[in-house]
């Protein structure tokens, strides 16, 4: 498997099939994941157990994505996880840019979706292991 220093995925997503097929998709590919598919749910596993990366729908329910958007963004930033969203809307979509890294479009490219995926892992754990510089 390919979990990168214990960096673990939250899918949070409404639709149980497209969750299904993106944690299988993410499993396939060695990434260690949960998913859950409510906001009440994601919450309540971001804050049992470390995440490097949260994949949010933010159509989970009627504005449900941005106020656990809010939630996410209360949590103190040594345990808020990279948030990408997803969504089905279309049109412009805004979200904080402090928090959410990008937005990505439905329908999704699973293979794609978990290259990118892997990738942020990996950059992920090489920030851990880089001492910051200033300068």
């Amino acid at each position: 498997m390919f979990n990168v220093e214990g960096g673990r995925v939250l899918i949070a997503e409404n639709d149980p099939r497209v969750r299904t097929e993106i944690q299988n998709k993410f499993l396939e590919a060695g990434i260690f994941c949960d998913s859950v598919g409510t906001p009440d749910e994601a919450i309540d596993l971001l804050g049992k157990a470390p995440y490097a990366l949260m994949l949010l729908d933010l159509d989970l329910t009627e504005d449900e994505g941005d106020s656990t958007l809010d939630r996410i963004r209360s949590m103190p930033d040594d345990v808020r996880p990279i948030v990408l969203a997803t969504t089905a809307r279309s049109g412009a979509r805004t979200a904080d840019v402090d928090l959410v890294q990008m937005i990505i479009r439905k329908p999704l490219h699973l293979s794609d979706l978990a290259e990118m995926i892997r990738s942020c892992l990996l950059g992920t754990a090489a920030r851990k292991r880089s001492p910051e510089i200033s300068g």
